[in-house]
């Protein structure tokens, strides 16, 4: 059976610092990876173990920066705001929530991989107008 990486990263820690790594910190890019960090350190640990600290690539630099990030609620209400300004939709913000959370992630998302925001709206435009022309070969289809 091939060892996952994260079985690799288990094996080396405890080689390189044994069971103590309490003054260690690991960054990863989510949580998930931690904790099956964690189960492959206890297995793989001969007795009692000491966990490393682990911390998000996203926490890490809100710890270390004066900067501080904006509740969900607010940002989703001020989208809301503008979006209803834009568009003149009588949408309530209850129907609403659940779009403007998904908008503020995948701005979020062209934000952390500095993705140019021009070429994926074009995209997500044209992927729409394929659906539209789906939509409309199934109603011609009927006919």
């Amino acid at each position: 059976m091939r060892k996952t990486f994260l079985e690799y990263v288990a094996e080396d820690l405890l080689k390189k610092y044994g069971t103590d790594l309490s003054r260690i910190t690991l960054v990863f890019p989510n949580k998930r990876a931690s904790l099956f960090l964690n189960e492959h350190l206890a297995r793989m640990a001969d007795g009692p173990l000491w966990s490393p600290v682990y911390t998000t690539i996203s926490q890490l630099f809100r710890d270390r920066s004066e900067r501080v990030v904006a509740d969900n609620i607010k940002l989703v209400c001020d989208l809301y705001r503008i979006y209803v300004q834009c568009t003149g939709t009588t949408e309530t913000l209850d129907h609403f929530y659940g779009w403007g959370m998904l908008m503020l992630s995948d701005f979020d998302d062209i934000d952390k991989n500095l993705a140019d925001a021009t070429d994926v709206f074009r995209n997500l435009s044209n992927i729409h107008e394929l659906d539209d022309v789906r939509i409309l070969a199934k109603s011609n289809e009927r006919c």
